[in-house]
């Protein structure tokens, strides 16, 4: 079973590839900030443990990896063609080391919770 998560902000670098300028991505849900950088989202996805979702005009659009011709996995919606645009035009996220530390769970503790808990 996995835990959805709405992706508020995005953290994102000057890379001049638009798959490789996501960098973080963020959100809250409940009382519990997160964050989660590509990488860790993506293993995420591909562990079934999160499903991430980005609202446009009241439509939640689910996000996938996405793989560029040589390989290299990156976060897009399903309606992307290759440019994660619609994760890109989300708010700019702050830079990590300015926000504030927030407990980092593991995966075995967060796998004990139950949804919507």
């Amino acid at each position: 079973m996995s835990y959805s998560l709405i992706v508020k902000e995005v953290e994102k670098c000057d890379h001049p590839l638009p798959h490789q300028r996501v960098k973080r991505i963020s959100g809250e849900t409940g009382e519990v900030k997160w964050h989660h950088t590509q990488e860790e989202a993506i293993a995420y996805i591909e562990a079934n443990f999160f499903d991430y979702f980005v609202r446009k005009n009241s439509t939640n659009l689910r996000l996938v990896v996405g793989q560029t011709p040589d390989g290299q996995k990156y976060l897009k919606t399903l309606l992307d063609n290759g440019t994660p645009h619609h994760l890109l035009e989300l708010p700019d996220a702050a830079p990590l080391e300015t926000v504030n530390p927030t407990p980092i769970y593991s995966l075995s503790y967060l796998a004990t919770i139950k949804p919507g808990h």
